[in-house]
């Protein structure tokens, strides 16, 4: 599985067992942290593991809430791992970043997964009665016999129709894909999918002039564009028109 999306990870690749589970992940060094990253990253007698696919933006607000170094060059993968030490399942709605992670707390013998609110990190994965598998791409998973190719028309049909309010569903229908803004989790008790954010259209943002709008929204715009600036390579921006 590794090996099928070895072109989202260069870099340097990992991959540990521990009982009836397995993990693996592809290393692309993006940030400055990132270089000193090794994963799937282990804790606590190396009885949990986690993979993860993230950048994490409020790095400075997690460092402190978590009584950690600020000092110290904690790498993502860290940050995710603490605050689920600290908030467990409540942790995705502590992450402001793009994310997918899987941990497998091996006293509770439960797997862990969530993924970004915007549902920017890909998250695939094939459930039955006697296995479950996740991937960042639907390719890693067909490296498994028990995974069918079979294609979904209704699936295809509404994707060339335009259709895009089906948001677990794949082109497979051996495959599913979990939701943005959800975390899943698997133990002997089955699969569990929970919806842990989601934006509130009743909520409303008022100032006192017309120009704080303007000057609130230029600010968040701007923290928003120097959160992703964080890279040890140089960055690009593609603009296509509209308000840019």
């Amino acid at each position: 599985m590794s090996r099928a999306i070895a072109h989202r990870g260069i870099d340097d690749a990992g991959q540990a067992c521990r009982g009836p589970v397995g993990l693996a992940q592809r290393m692309s060094v993006v940030t400055p942290e990132s270089r000193d990253e090794m994963q799937p990253l282990s804790r606590d007698g190396r009885a949990v593991l986690l993979v993860a696919d993230a950048r994490i933006d409020n790095r400075a607000e997690l460092t402190s809430a978590l009584g950690l170094d600020p000092r110290r060059a904690v790498t993502d993968a860290e940050l995710i791992l603490r605050a689920w030490e600290r908030w467990r399942d409540h942790c995705p709605a502590r992450l402001v970043g793009d994310f997918a992670f899987a941990l497998w707390d091996g006293q509770a013998e439960r797997l862990f997964c969530a993924r970004d609110a915007m549902g920017v990190r890909p998250f695939y994965y094939h459930a039955s009665s006697r296995l479950f598998a996740f991937a960042s791409e639907a390719k890693a998973l067909f490296v498994l016999p028990e995974v069918s190719r079979e294609i979904d028309p209704l699936q295809v049909a509404r994707f060339v129709e335009g259709i895009v309010d089906d948001r677990d569903g794949s082109f497979f229908r051996a495959v599913r894909r979990l939701p943005a803004a959800h975390a899943l989790t698997v133990d002997a008790a089955g699969l569990r999918i929970v919806r842990y954010w989601r934006p509130d259209p009743a909520r409303e943002v008022r100032y006192s002039h017309a120009d704080d709008y303007a000057d609130a929204f230029r600010e968040l715009f701007a923290e928003a564009v120097q959160a992703r600036l964080r890279s040890v390579h140089p960055v690009g921006a593609a603009l296509s028109g509209g308000l840019d």
